[in-house]
């Protein structure tokens, strides 16, 4: 089995880490959010089991302070075994939100460092991305010049078919690789149903990709979460890439002597006399 969108190249590629405490800290960011959002829906659906209604001023999304005072005072009304386990929720809800905040904080201030500050200013002014998707992808990334083309950056998240070829059958389709940051595919998927509620043409294209067919809407995901980060690549491409981040892998090592090769090529060179 062969793999696509250039994945032989992809195979000797470190997956990037241009600062272990950096990218450990957007990793939890990521983890905090996912139990935020979990929790809420435990909330909203023991709220619906229980036929309890919320207030008409917070009919909206919004998890204001009203809100979850709101939610502890019908939790200490309710019976002895919903009570405790609403407001266990309640407290996991707070712990969960504050632990966010705290970590969004640490995440801005990373995005605001010489490193990343102009191509997330840059990431931050596209449709659905935002600054957990934008410091994701370029953490992710790291030295964004190892990708000469398109295909290499759609194969390094793992958003490229799996090509299965014998001596029977060519070039015959799979599922993607799935290889390269599970976390920045996450993201990516994210921000595409970010683009899906807000922009116009990500719908036609969306409409266009899967055709009507129920059974094509993952493809068309995927494939709008490829051109979603190839889209991102050129946008962070023309702001440069930081010279700490020039052929640097996995805890900021070099990562190969063609990594290095680039390094070298993008130092300006000194005029010598005859």
């Amino acid at each position: 089995m062969t793999y696509g969108g250039d994945f032989h190249w992809h195979s000797k590629l470190c997956q990037w880490c241009a600062n272990q405490r950096s990218r450990t800290g957007l990793l939890s960011g990521i983890d905090i959010a996912d139990n935020l959002t979990a929790v809420k829906l435990q909330i909203l659906s023991m709220l619906k089991r229980r036929g309890i209604e919320k207030p008409e001023w917070s009919r909206s999304n919004s998890w204001s302070k009203a809100f979850v005072t709101w939610l502890q005072v019908t939790a200490e009304a309710t019976d002895d075994f919903v009570g405790p386990v609403l407001t266990s929720y309640v407290v996991r809800f707070e712990l969960y939100r504050d632990e966010a905040t705290r970590l969004e904080r640490e995440i801005r201030r990373l995005s605001q460092t010489p490193r990343y500050k102009a191509a997330h200013e840059e990431l931050r002014k596209m449709r659905g991305v935002g600054l957990l998707t934008a410091m994701t992808f370029l953490t992710e990334m790291g030295d964004l010049t190892r990708f000469s083309n398109r295909r290499e950056v759609g194969s390094y998240p793992g958003l490229c078919p799996a090509s299965f070829e014998s001596g029977e059958t060519n070039n015959r389709k799979g599922r993607i690789t799935r290889q390269g940051p599970p976390r920045l595919r996450r993201m990516l998927c994210q921000a595409v149903w970010s683009e899906l509620r807000h922009d116009p043409k990500i719908t036609q294209d969306w409409n266009r990709l899967h055709r009507g067919k129920a059974d094509r809407r993952k493809k068309a995901v995927v494939a709008l979460m490829r051109q979603l980060g190839i889209r991102m690549w050129h946008r962070a491409l023309e702001c440069g890439v930081s010279s700490e981040l020039i052929g640097r892998g996995p805890g900021g090592y070099r990562t190969s002597a063609q990594a290095q090769q680039r390094e070298l090529q993008s130092r300006p060179h000194k005029s010598t006399g005859n």
